[in-house]
This record gives structure tokens, C-alpha cells and sequence, in this order.
């Protein structure tokens, strides 16, 4: 015959296992997810101050003028070998 305090000691331990094993699982959601929000802001942030830095160096004047006739002409071609020098170099 087996003692009742086995049984309820097993019950015990097993309860035990599945709220540590809840809790892990729970904590490594959290972090999770708090590491993949910082990594998007992270990345937004860059790529903001990336595009800030290109527009810095860029000729308003000329994009103006482009913006009042866009077609490709000259100046386009010209506004866009200036944009892929400014990509490139970053």
C-alpha cells in the first residue's frame, strides 16, 4: 500500500515544475518581445537619421524646379545620379 504523503508530494512537485516552466516561458516572452521592439525602434531611428543626412546634402532648389515639371529631362537625370550618389556613399 502506498503512503498518502508519496502521492501528495508527487502532485506537489509536478505543480511545482509546471508554474517554474510557466514562468520561464513567460519571462522569455516578455524579454522577447522587449528585444524586438528595441531593435525596431533601433532600426527606425538609423534609418531616420540616415535620411536626415541624405536630404542635409541634397539641392532644394533643383528638386523644386523638378517637382513644378516632373518629367524625365536633364535635371531628372541628373537629381537622380546626385540621390544614388548620396545612397551609395552613406
Amino acid at each position: 500500500m502506498k503512503k498518502p504523503t508519496s502521492s501528495l508530494m508527487k502532485r506537489f512537485f509536478y505543480i511545482l515544475v509546471g508554474v517554474i516552466v510557466l514562468f520561464t516561458v513567460s519571462i522569455g516572452l516578455v524579454v522577447y518581445m522587449a528585444i524586438n521592439n528595441v531593435v525596431k525602434n533601433t532600426i527606425a531611428e538609423n534609418n531616420t537619421l540616415v535620411a536626415d543626412h541624405i536630404v542635409s546634402q541634397l539641392d532644394v532648389a533643383k528638386f523644386e524646379q523638378f517637382a513644378q515639371n516632373p518629367t524625365e529631362n536633364d535635371l531628372y537625370v541628373e537629381l537622380q545620379r546626385e540621390l544614388t550618389r548620396l545612397v551609395r556613399s552613406k
